[in-house]
């Protein structure tokens, strides 16, 4: 016997299947719906490190994902692309010269997408690493030498000038001063502590019979652990001249950490100069024969033709020298802005594993220079009781 199906029957069946085949024919024919489900459109904004070269590249890698940015005016470069939704990998964004060959600096991060249909990402350019693209090994960044106007691919520390050691020929000498204030305050305190002082004396001036006038006023006040302050006015005067000094200092002990910050006024009204120098100074103890300095010196000088302000930023390690209350800086970096004339920045730094220091002079209406030095030229002082 055939087999029969009653019209129930044969309805549903004929439902199922139709039902089935709609169903078949929508999963096969809407790509769009599952795009947005599975990818999102990200769009990056990037602003570069300053540099201007008509063969720059920016490059985006993440995941499988290798993309290169346009550029959009300045240092402004942009991007676009599809990306994976819910789904994270290193992010790697590299700025290049010469058409890909030098790396000028890169940024590094975890990115995560999200679900939207839409994401932005934004870079500044302070986001960049541009110290740590050194193609030449030579302590002098890719970015750096181009924009000084040397080859990034090339040590020439091999090639310079070797002198003794850096010296100004303009008055005061960078590194003089350094020696100077890093002492100055230290040496003429007594190390008792605590110690506190406070005298006058004043002799006023007197042309008949004559006289010479002189007076100083000293204060000090430094507690046992080291911190206080120090002041001394003096002042003298004569038929031609009244010459005056005044120095104002505070000393702190925080952490074993040696600060000075004050500012010594001098002036002589015969010659008519005026000095003025602002000073702060932080000396670290690293071991038994090891010091670090940091400091920042800026004096402005009035009165000797060629008046104007000098900036001296630096940071030293040093090792003591025996029967001495100096450090002879091994390492470092000195910046020395005289900001009065043409002569430019001089940057002298040097590795612990540099045999010379190097002298970079830099600057508008300066004449670029480079040269290495076999010695600093000054110690600084690092001789101080709590250390």
């Amino acid at each position: 016997m055939s087999p029969s199906f009653s019209p129930p029957v044969r309805l549903s069946t004929a439902l199922l299947v139709s039902a089935t085949l709609l169903a078949a024919c929508s999963d096969s024919s809407d790509p769009v719906a599952s795009t947005a489900e599975d990818s999102v459109r990200v769009d990056f904004d990037m602003e570069v490190p300053a540099y201007v070269s008509e063969e720059l590249q920016v490059s985006l890698v993440w995941g499988d994902k290798d993309i290169t940015a346009g550029w959009t005016g300045d240092e402004l470069w942009s991007a676009s692309a599809d990306f994976p939704a819910n789904t994270s990998n290193p992010l790697v964004v590299t700025f290049y010269d010469r058409n890909g060959e030098i790396t000028l600096g890169s940024f590094e991060e975890n990115f995560r997408t999200g679900n939207e249909a839409l994401q932005s990402f934004r870079i500044t350019a302070n986001q960049f690493d541009t110290e740590r693209w050194d193609s030449d090994n030579d302590g002098v960044s890719n970015i750096n030498e181009l924009i000084n106007g040397t080859d990034p691919l090339l040590d020439e520390t091999t090639q310079l000038e070797i002198r003794e050691s850096y010296h100004d020929l303009t008055i005061p000498e960078a590194v003089g001063a350094l020696n100077y204030i890093s002492g100055y305050f230290e040496e003429i305190l007594p190390g008792q502590r605590p110690y506190s002082e406070q005298s006058e004396f004043d002799q006023p001036f007197v042309r008949v019979p004559f006289t010479a006038g002189e007076s100083q006023a000293v204060m000090i006040d430094i507690d046992e652990n080291g911190t206080g302050t120090y002041s001394d006015l003096s002042r003298s005067e004569d038929f031609d001249t009244v010459h005056v000094e005044n120095r104002v200092a505070t000393r702190s002990n925080t952490d074993d950490v040696i600060t000075w910050t004050g500012n010594n006024e001098f002036s002589d009204s015969s010659a008519g100069i005026t000095t003025i120098t602002d000073f702060n100074t932080e000396t670290r103890l690293l071991d038994t024969q090891e010091r670090r300095q940091t400091g920042v010196i800026e004096r402005m000088r009035r009165g000797y033709g060629d008046d104007g302000t000098v900036r001296i930023t630096y940071t030293l390690t040093g090792s003591v020298i025996d029967s001495s209350s100096m450090c002879e800086a091994t390492a470092g970096t000195v910046t020395y802005d005289r900001g009065m004339d043409s002569v430019g920045i001089a940057t002298i730094s040097k590795s612990l594993q540099d045999q010379f220091w190097k002298v970079e002079v830099t600057g508008d209406g300066a004449t670029p220079d480079r040269y290495l030095i076999q010695n600093l030229g000054t110690d600084f002082y690092c001789d101080f009781s709590e250390l």
